[in-house]
């Protein structure tokens, strides 16, 4: 598993989801497999989501640090 993590780019909450998912697999009857693939497809949607809105803040923050930063430099240089 550690592969998962060293050479895609998910993350860590993402592999230990799948690793839950594929430990339950084959160890109970057939609608309840289908449950816990549901239930695993939500949680990774949920991170996704999370994931997504995190790249969006601090992709704002670093635009605006690196406006501050470029202005600074250019006063600097005047």
């Amino acid at each position: 598993m550690q592969i998962l993590f060293k050479e895609t780019y998910l993350q860590e909450k993402e592999v230990d989801e799948l690793k839950k998912l594929l430990l339950t697999l084959g160890r109970s009857d057939i609608d309840s497999q289908a449950r816990m693939i549901d239930l695993s497809i939500e949680n990774l949607k949920k991170i996704t989501t999370e994931t997504k809105e995190d790249v969006e803040k601090k992709g704002m923050v670093y635009r605006k640090l690196s406006t501050v930063i470029g202005i600074a430099i250019g006063i600097i240089l005047i």
